[in-house]
């Protein structure tokens, strides 16, 4: 039995019985660069889930992050609004596996 299923079965028992189980929470970060990879500074990032939505804004550098707090195995939809700019992808649809995302980047193009 793969070492995925048995945490999957043991995760099942534990529900079953009402026991707590602990939930891995992960961060998401990333960078907004325009289209020659300048960094972006101001742009502001959104991470919604069911209605719940987080936003920070990017440093000089273009980056951004939101702490660890998304719950691992869930997708959340990242979005980035900057006046004057599209955005690409938009939105970024991020998908929290089991490990903290560092690739939540955004290309803004001036319109």
């Amino acid at each position: 039995m793969s070492e995925a299923r048995k945490l999957a079965d043991r995760v099942a028992r534990a529900k079953r019985v009402g026991a707590r189980v602990p939930v891995k929470l992960l961060s998401i970060a990333g960078t907004v660069l325009d289209s020659v990879a300048a960094p972006i500074t101001g742009a502001a990032i959104t991470a919604t889930l069911n209605g719940v939505t987080l936003a920070t804004t990017t440093s000089a550098a273009g980056a951004y992050s939101f702490p660890a707090g998304f719950e691992a195995s869930t997708t959340y939809t990242i979005t980035c609004v900057l006046a004057g700019y599209t955005v690409e992808p938009d939105p970024l649809p991020q998908a929290v596996a089991a490990a903290n995302i560092t690739n939540g980047n955004f290309v803004l193009t001036a319109v």
